[in-house]
């Protein structure tokens, strides 16, 4: 199934059943989706347009997303069931992975994405999602129904020639394609299909105060009063026992 999602996305089912998925936090755009238009290709199949562009399927399944000015910017294989994907890459650089301990410096890069919070793989603290912008001309989010522990079931491999999508359990499974010309716009299309990120209160940019080995309720207090004293400046104390 085909429709827009928010001001930026097109939205891909890939269920047998066109289901959606339901109870994700994942989707959350700012603003109402985008109007469309049913088309017809003789080249790309059935699909709709945009002001964002368009994206067709074939007869034979195969997906095609087209900029605003009808440029192909990758097109998949034809769809063999409906937990599987494969798009063509024209060895575009691939970023907004994520990133953990052993890999925070790098911000472009091929490979198996497995999105993941915390330190589940014993690596240090890490976050991949199961997003990418590629200089191709698109950005992609891969939503299903979540699983148990911290492990999301879309995963995707990215590289070169290809951008293989799976999802690793039964039921909906959606993908979210954005023509975007540049990452900045890229970025910009996605914080719109999430919703924007929110500003954290004024205080938490001054200076908070925290320390490991807080030992009573006095102790706090006569901190915070030398900090008053001497005029240091405090937006914020935490009081952190373990």
């Amino acid at each position: 199934g085909l429709s827009t999602r928010g001001a930026t996305a097109f939205r891909v089912r890939l269920d047998a059943a066109l289901a959606r998925v339901d109870g994700t936090s994942m989707v959350a755009p700012d603003e109402g989706d985008a109007p469309w238009e049913e088309v017809t290709s003789s080249l790309y199949g059935h699909g709709i347009k945009a002001s964002m562009g368009s994206v067709f399927v074939s007869a034979e399944g195969r997906i095609t997303l087209l900029d605003a000015d009808g440029k192909v910017l990758t097109q998949s294989s034809p769809l063999v069931h409906s937990g599987e994907i494969v798009f063509s890459a024209k060895g575009g650089l691939v970023y907004g992975r994520g990133a953990g301990a052993l890999d925070a410096h790098v911000l472009a890069q091929y490979g198996n994405v497995t999105p993941v919070v915390n330190n589940f793989f014993r690596k240090g603290s890490e976050t991949n999602v199961p997003y990418y912008y590629t200089t191709d001309g698109y950005a992609a989010l891969g939503v299903a129904a979540a699983g148990s522990g911290p492990i999301l079931p879309t995963t995707y491999f990215a590289g070169p020639d290809s951008i293989s999508w799976r999802n690793a359990q039964p039921g909906p499974f959606e993908l979210y394609l954005m023509p975007s010309d540049t990452l900045e716009r890229g970025t910009f299309a996605y914080y719109s299909l999430v919703g924007k990120p929110r500003v954290p209160p004024l205080y938490s940019f001054g200076f908070i105060a925290s320390r490991w080995g807080w030992q009573d309720r006095s102790y706090i207090e006569d901190t915070l009063s030398r900090f008053r004293s001497g005029s240091y400046p405090a937006d914020a104390f935490i009081v952190d026992f373990e």
